[in-house]
């Protein structure tokens, strides 16, 4: 390589230049390689998306030099359609969509910010939900309060929350008739 790099006249010969070529186009896969198995541990989607479209470039797909790249995409493709979920059963706070979603990015070690929350929110709603059932049943006023409350703050509503928020709403017409 130091020779390669020296002023001689035999770096100008085709076959010294098809040499140099092909050992910056290794550096480069060689580079690509590398950074590909650091996003790859660290569950970076941007570092993922271009370093795979660097492999593209240089044609490392299929290569069985480079078992990575088929890797690194799986995992991209994995991360885009987890996130997807995960926006969704935040944005429909679902108990059901929750579960599914948090449990599809622990199922391959996928930790953000993003999936705290969810998760967070996921046992938020399983416990209103229960509180919610509960309430329906003792009919204890200043509890079905609370917990319709608590469920406003999140943005959750069920068919027990709804009918939690009625008859504390028919509890106040009877109080303003008196």
């Amino acid at each position: 390589e130091v020779c390669l790099q020296t002023e001689s006249d035999y770096n100008k010969e085709d076959e010294v230049q098809v040499a140099i070529s092909e050992l910056a186009q290794q550096r480069s896969e060689s580079d690509v390689d590398e950074k590909l198995q650091i996003a790859y541990r660290e569950y970076d989607q941007d570092s993922l998306a271009y370093q795979l479209q660097q492999a593209k470039t240089f044609n490392m797909f299929g290569n069985p030099l480079y078992p990575i790249v088929e890797q690194a995409q799986e995992m991209l493709d994995h991360i885009i359609s987890c996130r997807q979920k995960l926006s969704e059963a935040l944005q429909a706070v679902d108990q059901e969509l929750l579960e599914y979603s948090v449990a599809d990015a622990e199922s391959f070690g996928y930790e953000t910010e993003e999936v705290a929350e969810a998760r967070n929110l996921r046992d938020t709603v399983g416990q209103l939900n229960l509180e919610a059932a509960q309430a329906r049943e003792l009919l204890d006023e200043p509890y079905m309060r609370d917990v319709v409350a608590r469920a406003e703050k999140c943005n959750l509503e069920t068919e027990d929350i709804k009918v939690l928020s009625r008859m504390c709403n028919l509890s106040e017409e009877k109080l303003a008739q008196e």
